[in-house]
């Protein structure tokens, strides 16, 4: 039934995360990640949407997040979230959906994405930045959206990535 393709394909998806797992503890070096092309995103995108619907982890943990985020930073006028695996970004609907409903008032957010910026993240991070822009405009809340190429990042560095915060913002990771 064409009704199961998405839910068969979010399980490709555990089992390739899964082996992943497994190679990355293997010492020998384990096999570059294939590059999504759209149509890949457009299969990746339908199965995280399938498993959205059919299991309540996944909207349990974004509005969990976005609940502990709020309450952390309840009296702040900048929130700034850096998030290490944005994906398609739609984790972050739920919190830009609540900020404007703060008795103070909505703060502006601006989260940094650290990621790599091969074609297929680049594309990723296109689509994430374009929906979560339009969504934020839709309900008033100031909203920016920056990307930290994970691929300049040197572990032996005994710096970090410079995620551009300020003085004015509280912090969420």
């Amino acid at each position: 039934c064409s009704s199961d393709l998405p839910l068969i394909r979010a399980a490709l998806y555990v089992k390739e995360a899964l082996q992943m797992l497994l190679l990355m503890s293997n010492p020998v070096a384990p096999p570059p990640l294939k590059t999504l092309t759209p149509i890949d995103f457009v299969h990746k995108m339908n199965a995280y949407k399938a498993f959205s619907e059919v299991s309540p982890i996944t909207q349990f943990v974004n509005f969990t997040g976005a609940q502990a985020i709020l309450e952390a930073l309840d009296d702040a006028d900048c929130i700034h979230v850096i998030d290490f695996d944005i994906g398609c970004g739609a984790q972050w609907a739920s919190l830009i959906q609540e900020l404007p409903l703060r008795k103070r008032g909505a703060p502006s957010l601006k989260i940094t994405a650290v990621a790599p910026l091969s074609i297929s993240h680049a594309f990723e991070l296109s689509l994430a930045r374009e929906n979560l822009v339009q969504f934020a405009n839709d309900v008033g809340v100031a909203f920016q959206l920056h990307v930290v190429n994970l691929d300049l990042f040197d572990p032996s560095s005994s710096s970090m990535p410079n995620v551009g915060t300020s003085e004015d913002e509280l912090i969420a990771v």
